[in-house]
């Protein structure tokens, strides 16, 4: 499936199988055609087998277990002389041995050099700054000093995080944990290969800006569990930037005890796709974080090679700024919707549709919790300005389903919308772990929260 120079192959079936190379894994499509990638480690290496494709090029996502690190790998797709397409034995490059370096091979950037940045709050004003301990807030510092090891400073911590290595056990003085590479283990996420903008949109001023970015550098995306959502060059694998979502900094210093285990930080899937904000077109990135923090997270990644000359990160999303947000399992989408008439001509804005996910109803650390079993889809403005509040009604609007089983465990999981040839939305459908699919209707335009036939189940498992 190609969508505007973006090509993300879903859907696939994977095969493990134990034994020789070339039996793992068989990487099926729906149609018959098959992909069989070779040189895996079964049981050493595990991966998530995401893929995300480019041309004749496709980026293979996983992890280690034993080690919990991660791996982002280009590979060729060749094609055999039956013309059935095979993936090479060997990858072109694989994402974290050039972030960590190799034997006689040095990091292409050192850990001062790398360009990762961190959401900060400031009163009411947010803000997207480079994740260095100069820069933070007082209250970000704050956390990090009460929460790193004796042995070390806060500074140092965030050093750490960056990539510095001379405090790992193992080095001199070194109380850290040790890391195999840098990058983090990749479990839920996806892969996400971004091109050029897209064609299929019209009008002077997005000509303008297909223009303007349309020989932007290419890229590919991920959330990983070292608290991060990267951007990698697609062409040489090199790091491009990266994102540290700020609700998720009371949890960031586990990832320096010698005895960290697994833990998810940015694990959810990715969507990506251009869209009108404050008057101007972007492509903008929006990313659950799956396990990791109740919210999602949405990105400017109009210039992945110039991230902070961008509108950085616009906002986040979280069980602070409603409690009916769960941990955001589904895909996010982007989306373009009718918001009202003004003398009768249609007026549209472009959200981000989140279904909220599981585990509302979860008592945590922040006391932030709905009360029952909830389904419940968010859309989130992305024009909200940054030191403007999440207000319901005004830049984000809820939509519950009907009350379910008050006892079980319920969510709603990921949207699928409908539109018309303008590519507005019509229809969304969701399910939820109850078992019921669930039609939202926007057919004439933003309806008010939970009236009427808005919102009606049209299937429900038994």
């Amino acid at each position: 499936m190609s969508v505007g120079g973006r090509a993300l192959l879903a859907g696939w079936g994977v095969l493990l199988a134990s034994g020789a190379c070339c039996a793992t894994p068989i990487i099926e499509l729906d149609s018959p055609v098959q992909l069989r990638y070779c040189g895996m480690t079964v049981g050493a290496t595990i991966s998530n087998h995401e893929l995300a494709r480019d041309g004749n090029f496709i980026y293979l996502a996983g992890f280690d277990a034993a080690g919990i690190h991660g791996s982002l790998r280009k590979m060729v797709i060749a094609t055999e002389s039956d013309g059935t397409p095979r993936i090479a034995s060997t990858a072109q490059w694989d994402a974290a041995d050039i972030l960590t370096g190799t034997e006689g091979n040095p990091p292409r950037l050192s850990f001062r050099e790398r360009k990762i940045f961190i959401g900060k709050q400031t009163g009411t004003n947010w803000a997207t700054v480079p994740f260095e301990w100069d820069v933070l807030s007082e209250s970000q510092k704050m956390l990090l000093s009460t929460a790193t090891a004796k042995e070390t400073s806060a500074r140092q911590w965030v050093d750490y995080l960056r990539g510095a290595r001379d405090l790992e056990i193992g080095r001199p003085q070194g109380s850290l944990r040790h890391r195999k590479n840098l990058l983090g283990d990749i479990v839920n996420s996806q892969p996400l290969y971004v091109g050029a903008p897209t064609s299929d949109i019209s009008g002077s001023e997005y000509q303008a800006f297909h223009a303007r970015y349309g020989s932007r550098r290419k890229a590919v995306y991920v959330g990983a569990n070292d608290g991060m959502l990267h951007a990698f060059d697609a062409e040489d694998g090199h790091e491009l930037f990266a994102y540290i979502p700020n609700v998720l900094l009371p949890s960031l210093p586990q990832l320096t005890r010698p005895d960290y285990r697994h833990h998810s930080y940015v694990d959810g899937r990715l969507a990506v796709a251009e869209a009108l904000v404050g008057g101007a077109w972007r492509t903008i990135l929006a990313a659950g974080m799956g396990g990791g923090a109740q919210g999602v997270f949405a990105l400017d990644v109009s210039d992945p090679s110039d991230f902070s000359g961008g509108r950085g990160a616009l906002w986040e999303f979280t069980d602070r700024d409603d409690p009916d947000m769960g941990n955001v399992l589904g895909t996010p989408m982007i989306a373009r919707f009718m918001t009202s008439k003004v003398k009768g001509v249609p007026q549209y804005k472009y959200f981000a549709v989140v279904a909220n996910g599981v585990n509302s109803y979860q008592v945590d650390g922040d006391k932030r919790y709905s009360i029952g079993a909830v389904g419940a889809l968010f859309l989130l403005a992305l024009d909200k300005p940054a030191s403007v509040k999440w207000q319901e009604g005004v830049n984000y609007f809820k939509f519950k389903t009907p009350a379910g089983e008050p006892d079980l465990a319920n969510g709603l999981m990921s949207p699928a919308a409908i539109t018309d040839g303008s590519g507005v939305v019509r229809f969304i459908y969701a399910g939820d772990l109850q078992g019921n699919l669930w039609r939202f209707d926007f057919d004439g335009g933003m309806p008010k929260k939970n009236v009427g036939t808005s919102i009606v189940s049209i299937f429900t498992a038994v």
